[in-house]
């Protein structure tokens, strides 16, 4: 985006019910203090393209300088104070119907301090939602709306790499296609046919992929997602057991019970016991 303070707010009409929508997008050359003590309404991911600042949430201090960004989850407090004079930040907010879906498969708490970004990229992202966003149109709502979605997983993959170190696993592009793939539809009869179409290889090499980068068959990672997701229902949600194996795609709550044992060492309703004690 031009290097200069630009904002964008369009309207919120009828895409608000897609799963995610963009809600403002801009730049602002000279951050100033922001202390939201209630929060924000939307949620938001900030990156620093120059000087510096401190973020603040949840009772911790973080040094943000260039090339490191941050995700605050909508509502919750926050404070951001410029550590120089000129401390450039590029931002977009956003709403999500499906946060207790995909929140947890992308690792996102009330925030999330993002490491050594891609810039250059990240802003030309930005620059396409904002140029969409001055038409203000359902369609180019609908556009961000996707924008903002990929704009997302651009965000995890690069986590992922960060935290592996396997910069081979988090940018192939099969292995990545079908993992999103699963993150996206963990809650259906998922197939190794349908993941390997989905990639466009073969059943076989995407077996291979999954071993030689992640040790493990893609069976396994739908079951680890699923029960990733279930964990974060457990904590956060009255649903009962039955109604989140279900949710997250076992065909029983017996097959789900014993999944989450393997995987947890302990049962569902014990883990909810632990984590709300």
């Amino acid at each position: 985006m031009p290097h200069k303070t630009i904002n964008s707010y369009p309207s919120i009409g009828k895409e608000a019910e897609l799963p995610i929508f963009m809600r403002a997008v801009g730049c602002n050359e000279y951050q100033s203090e922001d202390d939201k003590k209630e929060g924000y309404l939307y949620h938001q991911i900030f990156f620093v393209e120059e000087g510096e600042l401190r973020f603040t949430v949840n009772h911790e201090d973080f040094r943000i300088t260039p090339g490191m960004g941050f995700f605050i989850r909508a509502h919750c407090p926050y404070r951001i104070l410029p550590l120089t004079r000129l401390c450039t930040t590029h931002w977009v907010s956003f709403g999500s119907r499906y946060e207790e879906t995909l929140f947890p498969l992308l690792s996102l708490g009330d925030s999330q301090i993002y490491l050594n970004l891609p810039m250059k990229e990240l802003k030309m992202q930005l620059k396409k939602m904002y140029l969409l966003s001055t038409e203000d149109t359902f369609y180019s709502r609908c556009q961000n709306s996707a924008l903002v979605y990929s704009y997302l997983m651009d965000f995890y993959a690069h986590q992922e790499k960060s935290r592996t170190g396997k910069e081979e696993e988090a940018v192939n592009p099969a292995l990545l296609l079908a993992k999103r793939y699963i993150e996206q539809y963990y809650f259906n009869d998922l197939t190794l046919d349908t993941l390997a179409a989905f990639a466009n290889v073969s059943p076989q090499h995407l077996c291979r992929l999954f071993q030689t980068h992640m040790h493990m068959r893609p069976t396994h990672y739908i079951n680890q997602t699923r029960v990733k997701v279930a964990k974060w229902q457990l904590h956060n949600t009255d649903k009962t057991i039955a109604e989140i194996a279900e949710g997250v795609g076992f065909s029983t709550p017996y097959y789900f019970t014993n999944t989450f044992k393997k995987f947890e060492n302990m049962s569902p309703s014990a883990y909810r016991k632990l984590v709300r004690s």
